[in-house]
């Protein structure tokens, strides 16, 4: 999903990347974010160079000028080297002259840095030399990506990385970038690295012990030059050591040397080393000093502090004006390991630490505290997470968590730290462990009923739908996302927000646009009221995706039109490039192929600088897919061929997957069947061994397709049912459908009914199975050929649908049922009508739809209903509800007489022997019986507890007094006015009503709307003494609600504006 880097929200909930975490300091949390700033900005301020400059002195340096000559001579034909050798042999010394020689140079020490943090810093050299905005980066993958996109931007540059001992793997890993012109040296203890020349720094010679000695002016008598030549070995620490505190006797060895200076150096002098050894960065003076002063019960200030760091000056470096940390690795492993021996190296961390914690400098006492002191750091151990993960201290962050594991003694508190916990295993790729923990984080959570622990377990189930989705078992993801929805319900608030917004990510990887859709457009919204800025772009970026998706692409390409110019220069590359790749298919959808063409280039171009090979791979298959679209399928496969070469480079197996499936599309489509079908089973290798359901699903698709054409005809049912089985495990219930669909038309071209039967229930239960579905029905019934089993298939999808608990308008459907029952009259078509009424009827008080189709398939009953038909309902009606009277009169009037529930009484009169009249009397019966609460809940104070209406048709009589030419076909029925509140209303009916008001001639007709519309309106002027149309807002509630039973929501509903249409104005602002 989009990694979410929120620094703000309400109360106490933070979220680190993609997962949620409770902070019990919020103002320890704003220090951490502090302190995380200022490590940065000293970070990219420091030039490491220079500070070895500073502590080697021109006129303090040994010349090795043999070495320097090999290794500038290696350089002229060469563009990388390692050079190795024993601690203290002079490598960075070797790397100090080396760049005296070459104009543009970078230095950087594994020491004491993640490779996350080295590579962050090496390529924010280059982008300051080339005074381009800063960047950070995810992780080593990216960065690597990152750097080696960066050096192509410069030349002649030369890159020093000293202490590779520290990470053999990454410095593998580093040798293997392109450098371009630029050149890298690496310096380490070991020389295990692979393809590439090394070079070992030699220990000085006898000649040049003598030479070493005679430069750092140092006297010495031959018989102690020859004890220096044996003990020293020509080490030139060792050297430095003597060359600078020369001891008698000499120590026989480097360790006893440092162990003789340590001896030699006062308590109180050795305190300030001990304190720069053991902090993890370099330390600043004043927490140095406060550190001495505690120890050493001493008032100093810190001129006088001063003075003693001067006489230690040759142990340590300088960094930064006034940061410092000890001049040499190898020393400060010994201080290190020899505070460890002395069993004190505990007191001093803790003495550090505390006060790291009363500076608020709450990740460097993390380093110092985690291992003994736990409980002093527990109240700010997830905050330092979110700064951990950004400079890829993954195992220490694990570390922390493991310590709070131990000492947690709640359920939500160990609930939080295995939520955490698990995430950082799926950041440093383990990931067994990152799905045994997020259960063990959901086990504990369930335990604990606070409020807390609850938006947890909705944050703990996003990440484990993400994990499950990853491994393709993707019904049980979307048994836990129906949970969080249903937990999440319609909250407004951050949190909630953050939850959809990691839904709509979830929709997308799993090609669920509509939902997705729906819950970034509300995330939006709520970001949007909260001013949260950098969630308003994600959650934007989501939309953009998702709007492509369900083809509302003008929306989609104005929102990313906007937002892809407000980004513009400033280093937002992953959304820049999901803008560019949504451009890309939004022109395409849209036949623009030229423009698609130009933005996909746009991507690659986008992806190729910054070294994203595996964005190249899947930009270049989007680029087939447009010269594919245009027919130019000869450049469409050259561009495919080319993306899965670049694919099997990388070992991207998602988009080799992808591009052999669409490999066997363009050879399907210039009729070479057998090599469709050879990259086809290629596809379905890859897609079967990963869980890649929908490439894999697509790949049978078009098997099933070749083999349909090459005539072998049960092949291709099978391949069918196969991608069938595949969309469906991807919740794709249209695509899954279409295969099977496929296969039936095969089958019954070959007249095999009772196979394509088979097939055909399966449809069924899947369309039945899904509420958004029920409208695609009526095609694939249709596809049978027996009248009987069409007949009991509409009885069962009608029972399925008014027992389950779906709330979709189905009205379209029953129109079908109709239909087929008209068309069927002399068969089982009335039989059908007949029974689905008693369906509806059994449910009239359980469904709330149920009494308005049952009453609208009376009206649009034609001849299938008689007048005789109609009364037998009325008396089933009787039984249902009490105070429903029927009687006829001598002069042939049908009087309906009944009561709301509110003791209002309703009279209907008709004619017995105008069965339009009839039924629509009928029809205005049950709405008003069950659905009264449209009028009578706007009414506040009744005027009247009677209303009398009267429905005939129009005749001749009344041509006289109303021309015939009042009538049309959008309005069959006129209402009179009376003079006078308190007497009857009047609906004539035109003698073609039926015709204009049939729905299965013109689906798009509202004569009936017309005529219940209009009845309720004179309804509410009859009860209210008023005139509806002087209260626009009740009108058009009344309307919206009315429309909403004959499923026509956009007719003058003020609720009709478009669903994901938002205000970007906000984010302009925030941009600008």
């Amino acid at each position: 999903m989009f990694n979410i880097d929120v620094q703000n929200s309400s109360g106490d909930i933070y979220n680190i990347i993609n997962n949620i975490y409770l902070s019990p300091s919020k103002e320890s949390d704003d220090y951490i974010k502090k302190e995380i700033q200022e490590k940065l900005k000293i970070q990219n301020r420091i030039d490491y160079l220079e500070v070895i400059k500073n502590n080697f002195p021109e006129n303090d340096i040994f010349p090795r000028d043999k070495i320097i000559k090999e290794i500038m001579a290696f350089f002229e034909n060469n563009n990388q080297l390692v050079i190795y050798g024993k601690p203290g042999s002079g490598k960075t010394t070797t790397i100090y002259i080396l760049s005296l020689n070459f104009k543009n140079t970078v230095y950087v020490s594994l020491k004491n840095k993640t490779t996350k943090s080295l590579l962050q810093y090496l390529i924010n050299k280059i982008r300051m030399y080339n005074k381009f905005e800063l960047l950070t980066i995810n992780n080593e993958d990216e960065g690597l990506k990152i750097l080696e996109s960066e050096l192509k931007s410069i030349s002649d540059f030369i890159f020093f990385i000293d202490d590779c001992e520290y990470s053999d793997n990454f410095i593998n890993n580093l040798i293997e970038l392109h450098k371009f012109n630029n050149k890298f040296l690496y310096s380490s203890r070991n020389k295990n690295y692979q393809q590439i020349e090394k070079y070992k720094i030699p220990l000085l010679e006898e000649n040049e012990i003598k030479r070493f000695l005679d430069f750092y002016k140092v006297k010495f008598t031959d018989l102690l030059l020859i004890k220096i030549i044996n003990i020293s070995e020509g080490n030139p620490l060792y050297l430095y050591y003597f060359a600078k505190f020369q001891i008698e006797p000499l120590p026989k060895n480097i360790e006893l040397y440092q162990e003789n200076l340590w001896a030699k150096i006062d308590s109180e002098l050795q305190s300030i080393l001990i304190f720069i050894a053991n902090s993890f960065n370099p330390i600043k003076i004043d927490i140095l000093l406060k550190a001495f002063n505690i120890t050493q019960n001493k008032k100093l200030n810190l001129l006088q502090f001063i003075q003693k760091i001067d006489k230690i000056s040759s142990f340590i470096n300088n960094i930064n004006d006034g940061y410092y940390e000890i001049f040499h690795s190898y020393f400060r492993e010994f201080i290190i390991n020899h505070l460890i021996s002395s069993g004190i190296i505990d007191y001093y961390k803790k003495i550090l630490g505390e006060i790291f914690i009363e500076e608020k400098l709450y990740i460097d006492a993390t380093y110092l505290l985690i291992d003994k002191y736990p409980e002093k750091i527990i109240n700010y151990t997830y905050p330092i997470l979110n700064y951990l993960e950004k400079i890829g201290e993954l195992d220490l962050g694990i570390k922390i968590l493991k310590k709070k594991i131990e000492i947690s003694k709640n359920n939500i508190d160990l609930g939080f730290a295995y939520h955490h916990l698990s995430h950082f295993y799926k950041m440093n790729g383990i990931r067994e462990d990152a799905y045994n923990h997020i259960d063990k984080a959901l086990l504990f959570l369930k335990d604990d009923n606070s409020k807390e622990s609850t938006d947890l377990i909705l944050a703990s189930n996003a990440m484990k739908v993400t994990y499950l989705m990853e491994d393709g078992r993707i019904n049980e993801g979307n048994l836990i996302l129906d949970e969080i929805i249903s937990k999440v319900g319609n909250k407004e608030d951050y949190y909630s927000a953050i939850i959809y917004i990691n839904l709509s990510k979830i929709y997308l990887d799993t090609n669920q646009y509509k939902k997705s859709v729906d819950y970034s457009s509300k995330a939006y919204r709520i970001f949007d009221k909260l001013d949260c800025y950098k969630e308003i772009k994600i959650s934007l970026v989501n939309l953009i995706s998702g709007l492509n998706q369900i083809d509302e692409l003008d929306l989609a390409k104005d929102y990313a039109d906007k937002l892809i110019d407000l980004i513009k220069d400033k280093n937002e590359f992953m959304i820049e490039a999901s803008l560019l790749n949504s451009l890309t298919s939004i022109y395409r959808r849209k036949k623009e192929y030229n423009k698609a063409k130009e933005f996909c280039q746009k991507a690659i171009q986008l992806a190729n600088k910054k070294g994203f090979k595996d964005k190249i791979v899947l930009n270049l298959l989007n680029l087939g897919n447009i010269y594919r679209d245009e027919q130019n399928f000869g450049k469409a496969e050259e561009i495919y061929q080319e993306g899965i070469i670049l694919a099997k480079e990388q070992n991207y197996i998602k988009e080799l997957t992808r591009g052999y499936r669409l490999l066997s599309k363009i050879y399907n489509y210039q009729k070479e069947y057998n090599k469709s079908i050879e990259f086809a089973d290629k596809a379905i290798y890859e897609g079967n061994k990963n869980n890649f359901y929908l490439d894999t699903g697509y790949a049978y698709r078009e098997k099933a397709e070749s083999f349909y054409l090459i005539n072998e005809i049960d092949n291709s049912i099978i391949n069918y049912q196969k991608a069938s089985n595949c969309f469906e495990k991807t919740d794709n219930i249209y695509l899954s459908i279409n295969c099977l669909f496929k296969s039936i038309n095969i089958l019954n071209k070959m007249d095999r009914y009772g196979e394509s039967n088979i097939i055909l229930d399966k449809v069924i239960e899947l369309i039945i199975s899904k509420d958004d579905l029920y409208e695609d029905i009526i095609n694939f019934v249709k596809q049978y050929k027996n009248i009987d089993i069409i007949y009991h298939k509409f009885i069962l999808l009608i029972r399925r649908y008014l027992d389950s608990d779906c709330k979709l308008n189905i009205i379209t459907i029953f129109i079908h049922i109709l239909d087929f029952s008209k068309n069927n009259i002399s068969t089982v078509g009335k039989k059908l009508l007949l029974e689905i009424n008693d369906l509806l009827l059994l449910n009239l008080e359980k469904h709330y739809l149920s009494s308005v189709f049952f009453a609208i398939f009376i009206e649009q009953s034609n001849n299938l209903l008689s007048i005789e038909d109609i009364e037998e309902y009325i008396k089933k009606i009787q039984k249902i509800k009490k105070g429903i009277y029927y009687r006829i009169t001598s002069s042939y009037q049908a009087i309906l007489t009944f009561k709301l529930n509110n003791n209002i009484s309703i009279q209907i009169i008709t004619f017995i022997d105008e069965i339009i009249s009839f039924k629509l009397s009928f029809e205005l019966m049950i709405l008003l019986l069950f659905k009264a609460d449209i009028i009578f809940d706007k009414i506040k104070d009744l005027k009247e507890k009677n209303c009398n209406i009267y429905v005939f048709q129009y005749n001749d009589e009344l041509k006289e007094f109303i021309p015939e030419n009042n009538f049309s076909s959008d309005a069959p029925v006129i209402f009179t006015n009376k003079k006078e509140w308190g007497l009857s209303e009047y609906a004539i009916i035109n003698s073609k009503y039926e015709e204009y008001s049939n729905l299965n001639n013109n689906p798009e007709n509202k004569a009936n709307l017309w005529f219940i519309m209009n009845v309720f309106y004179k309804i509410y002027n009859h009860f209210t003494h008023s005139q509806i149309k002087e209260n626009k807002e009740v009108r058009k509630i009344i309307l919206s609600e009315i429309a909403f039973l004959f499923n026509l929501t956009s007719i003058e509903n003020p609720l009709d504006k478009k669903e994901y249409e938002i205000d970007i104005n906000k984010l302009i602002e925030l941009f600008n």
